[in-house]
């Protein structure tokens, strides 16, 4: 993790000085006839990406806040990308629309097929502009929306004003109770997308030590063993000590709870103390390297397998929307696999 530490904020320098500069440039005349997101958004997307600092500290330390972090740093280079790079120019002919992703479309205003207000059917609702296959979105807080609405309908020959959506419906009502199946995939994307770091961290990530883990001295008096492999170490105190299932110690469970051997455990837990560094007078049973090393050799088979169902869901979440939204660009087998057939 420490290799990302000082990645997040070279790149929220670089996502800042690139915005910045297109920010700056809308001051020229030629911007008086474009549609353009606000320089305000871009501060707070700006605002919101400095995270990446304290996300790199965090990351430096091994700590998985650092994940959560760099999860918010990555909405700010969001907002300011989509500041710098999503516009439209207009003229008295033509328009160009420049995408989230730098790609660059020219039409004519006889190519305009449809419009779509999002909210309601005046000029300051979010729109959608259809240009045949291209869509346009135009979010209602857009600098110089209106101007460019009006000539649209003004030039647009073949024109269609489309139903507006205040009954929306994320998949055009193609698929069988669709605001809630959009719900519960998109919870299960978030889920598990905010699970990836922490399964990630707990294989790869810096092994527990002296300084991250609570020491305490044992005698312990006795010991039992779970279907499942775990051992539990009784201390003469009754508290429960707990080694995983993978920990293999170099001297047997009977040669501990010998009720006379002082033992110092380190280790977290409450009810159960998960050990994961164990000494017997002088010597070491285990270690934590050797604790972390086991357990990332038992763990590490999952990890393709989690990354795999993770892309799954991904993959599904936005199939189904494109194919909802743009059912003419796919067979109608591909398409019967996600939506319901009219």
């Amino acid at each position: 993790m420490k290799v990302l530490a000082p990645v997040l904020p070279a790149i929220s320098l670089l996502f800042a000085l690139y915005g910045l500069w297109a920010v700056m440039k809308r001051r020229e005349p030629a911007w008086q006839t474009a549609v353009y997101l606000p320089g305000g958004l871009f501060f707070f997307g700006l605002l919101v990406s400095l995270a990446a600092v304290p996300a790199a500290v965090q990351l430096w330390r091994g700590k998985p806040a650092g994940f959560w972090l760099g999860a918010l740093a990555t909405a700010g280079w969001g907002i300011e990308l989509a500041c710098a790079n999503c516009w439209v120019r207009f003229d008295e002919v033509r328009f160009t629309h420049h995408t989230f992703f730098g790609r660059t479309f020219e039409f004519t205003y006889r190519d305009v097929t449809g419009i779509r207000y999002l909210q309601r059917e005046d000029l300051y609702s979010d729109v959608r502009l259809y240009c045949g296959r291209h869509t346009i979105f135009l979010d209602k807080m857009s600098r110089n929306l209106d101007p460019f609405l009006r000539r649209v309908e003004r030039k647009s020959k073949h024109m269609e004003l489309l139903p507006d959506r205040i009954r929306w419906d994320p998949y055009d009502h193609r698929v069988p109770h669709g605001k809630f199946v959009f719900a519960v995939l998109l919870a299960a994307v978030l889920l598990m997308t905010a699970a990836l770091p922490f399964v990630l961290h707990s294989v790869f990530g810096p092994p527990d030590s002296e300084d991250n883990t609570q020491r305490r001295e044992a005698i312990f008096v006795s010991w039992r063993e779970s279907d499942k492999g775990t051992l539990y170490l009784t201390a003469s105190d009754g508290a429960d000590y707990g080694t995983e299932r993978w920990v293999r110690a170099s001297v047997e469970p009977d040669a501990l709870c010998d009720g006379e051997t002082p033992c110092t455990v380190w280790g977290k837990g409450r009810e159960i103390f998960w050990i994961r560094q164990l000494r017997a007078g002088e010597r070491t049973v285990f270690n934590f390297e050797e604790f972390h090393e086991a357990y990332r050799q038992d763990q590490k088979w999952a990890i393709p397998f989690v990354f795999l169902l993770w892309a799954a869901a991904v993959w599904t979440f936005v199939m189904m929307l494109r194919v909802s939204r743009h059912p003419e660009r796919y067979s109608p087998r591909f398409r019967g696999l996600f939506i319901r057939e009219p």
